[in-house]
């Protein structure tokens, strides 16, 4: 028969002082680390659903006006978001009725022009 090895002897650990506050500081974090994710899980139970999205431009500044050859006008250079729920959508498209550009990956691969307004890859 063989001998059965000792039992491990447990040591306790002892912090020095400034080891205690990194440790209470870290709990801490840790703490407020859940609380925000808490939130965050509740924010996205209460989150309007939307289907389909309604893209609009949000805030507009002067900057963001540009003229297009391609529309032979001025016209937006800013991105679009679901007014209900705040999904990104893309560029602003002035004659696509869902007011975002889409594109046709099929014609063309790298997506440079919008299938409505053909705005161009410059202003990506």
């Amino acid at each position: 028969m063989t001998a059965r090895p000792a039992k491990p002897v447990i040591v306790p650990i002892v912090l020095t002082p400034e080891q205690e506050a990194i440790r209470a500081g870290r709990d801490e974090i840790d703490r407020q680390v859940e609380n925000l994710r808490e939130q965050i899980n509740d924010l996205k139970a209460t989150r309007p659903k939307c289907k389909p999205h309604v893209f609009d431009v949000g805030e507009v500044r002067k900057s963001d006006w540009f003229w297009s050859d391609w529309h032979k006008t001025w016209s937006l250079s800013t991105s679009v978001c679901c007014v209900t729920c705040g999904k990104y959508g893309g560029w602003y498209c002035p004659v696509n009725p869902a007011r975002r550009c889409e594109y046709d990956f099929d014609e063309d691969p790298l997506g440079d022009s919008c299938i409505h307004c053909g705005a161009p890859d410059e202003r990506k």
